[in-house]
């Protein structure tokens, strides 16, 4: 016969994560994207491939991803419900940014832009952030 006592009775409660979750979307992912562009770094710390000499010649110069800027800053994100925060390229600039994450056909096949997405140091970071933010919460 197996005997139980209850000792504790603990009551979890529901958290809610969202406004950790805003704050790693907006100042850490998002951020690290486009320094990441900026710095012509993929997300998995390669180079983005370079532009072929007529899209030099059209946009000017040979920075992937950036020619309005509208790309960059259409990145944003959004809350949908309770802890699920969305990092997503806006609407309007859908478009543009499905286009280059699935690549760019060229004489010599596909070129690939990993921009979108999370790298190795945004991760580590937003991790610590939440490592922190549930520590505090735990404790006080």
């Amino acid at each position: 016969m197996i005997q139980v006592e209850i000792t504790y009775n603990i009551n979890i409660p529901k958290l809610d994560f969202s406004e950790y979750l805003e704050h790693i979307a907006g100042q850490i992912i998002i951020p690290d994207i486009i320094k990441r562009v900026k710095q012509h770094k993929a997300i998995d710390g390669g180079l983005l491939p370079e532009n072929g000499p007529a899209t030099i010649k059209r946009k000017g110069h040979g920075r992937q991803l950036q020619d309005t800027g509208l790309l960059l800053d259409s990145i944003g994100f959004y809350n949908q419900g309770k802890n699920t925060t969305i990092i997503s390229i806006r609407p309007e600039r859908h478009e543009i940014g499905g286009y280059l994450q699935h690549g760019i056909r060229t004489l010599n096949g596909y070129k690939k832009y990993k921009f979108f997405g999370i790298s190795v140091f945004a991760y580590r970071k937003a991790m610590a952030y939440m490592r922190e933010q549930i520590n505090r919460l735990i404790d006080g």
